[in-house]
């Protein structure tokens, strides 16, 4: 996987129209059956299996992996930046995705607003499956990034929550 390039806030504004890229990755069978149980959503399957492909992974579970595919792309600095998610104007998701496809990440950055002291990020996100012609996820999202203040520390790797999906870049 490759590193993250971080971005002091004040040079935020200088990635409208860059589009950062993961090429390939999989989501597995475990991966998705961990995320049905923690949602609840494998009641449904199990009711409905012959509806759904086999290794289907639901749409909510991609539009999840949204955040984790992003920061490990660019992200602001988080030495001096504070960086939240502020929701979405535009999902969808136009077609299946599936354990067995390999699938690859797009990240655009459309706008970037000042806000108070900070700013408003506004991108187009989307997994698609390799030789698919439409994304199974796409996502017009927005997170809001600002100054940290005085005082503020940060996690360090050792307290900071693990993260169990590591996307296998190919």
């Amino acid at each position: 996987m490759t590193t993250a390039r971080l971005v002091p806030l004040e040079e935020l504004p200088s990635l409208v129209g860059e589009v950062f890229t993961i090429d390939s990755f999989r989501i597995t069978k475990d991966e998705v059956n961990t995320f049905e149980d923690v949602t609840g959503v494998s009641y449904s399957y199990r009711i409905h299996a012959n509806d759904y492909p086999d290794g289907m992974i639901e749409g909510f579970h991609s539009l999840a992996l949204v955040d984790h595919l992003s920061v490990s792309l660019v992200r602001p600095d988080p030495k001096t930046t504070f960086v939240f998610n502020y929701g979405a104007n535009r999902l969808r998701f136009p077609s299946g995705l599936t354990t067995k496809d390999e699938l690859s990440y797009r990240l655009e950055v459309l706008d970037v607003v000042p806000k108070g002291d900070g700013y408003l990020l506004t991108y187009d996100s989307s997994i698609t499956a390799h030789g698919a012609d439409r994304p199974g996820m796409r996502v017009e999202w927005l997170t809001a990034a600002y100054p940290l203040t005085a005082g503020t520390e940060l996690r360090s790797e050792k307290t900071a929550r693990p993260t169990p999906f590591q996307p296998k870049v190919r």
